[in-house]
């Protein structure tokens, strides 16, 4: 195994060469371009929003990321949670997904956006929760679950050699009367 760790993101290319052990002289190479990202989020807050039910229209791009698997979050399912926006008080956006218990995420698998009540949120469901004040996160007026349908889709996904899965997603979030949110981004859970 060669492994090498690149101090920044961007893309690279990268070069192997093997020795032979006696002589000391090249036996084979391989070259391939790699690509280094760091999670991120961009939404745009678009339409007709009700005062307190969703952050000021506008695009937002954040690339403060925590986040991970929730082992049995609910009897039968994990939780893979992500923050971004973050202060030592709040999360500005968290974003949830839930999947079966111990099962990984496939590039093409959507969910549907839970809508606040009953029935307890299950697999195949995404929750996303803003705050309403996103350049300010601590200030008031707090939290909300915008919209009340929506989609969230996994484009691509990459698992590491210690079994860290990043993966790349889009979203979408609608009130039903105009308002939208939609989005992308890049994060990890393992």
């Amino acid at each position: 195994a060669v492994t090498h760790t690149y101090a920044n993101t961007g893309t690279y290319t990268a070069k192997v060469v093997l020795f032979d052990p006696t002589t000391k002289q090249p036996m084979a190479s391989a070259t391939t371009v790699v690509t280094v990202s760091a999670p991120f989020i961009d939404l745009i807050v678009a339409g007709n929003w009700a005062n307190n039910t969703a952050p000021a229209l506008g695009s937002y791009h954040f690339t403060d990321f925590a986040g991970g698997r929730v082992p049995n979050a609910s009897p039968g399912v994990d939780a893979l949670l992500g923050t971004y926006d973050s202060t030592a008080a709040s999360d500005g956006i968290i974003m949830l997904l839930v999947i079966p218990a111990g099962s990984a995420l496939h590039a093409g698998q959507t969910f549907t956006k839970f809508v606040t009540g009953p029935p307890i949120i299950g697999a195949g469901q995404f929750q996303l929760t803003t705050m309403l004040d996103l350049n300010d996160p601590d200030h008031a007026p707090g939290q909300v679950a915008p919209g009340n349908s929506g989609t969230f889709t996994v484009t691509a996904i990459t698992i590491a050699g210690d079994g860290t899965g990043f993966f790349t997603y889009t979203f979408s979030v609608s009130n039903g009367a105009g308002g939208t949110i939609t989005g992308s981004g890049l994060a990890l859970y393992k």
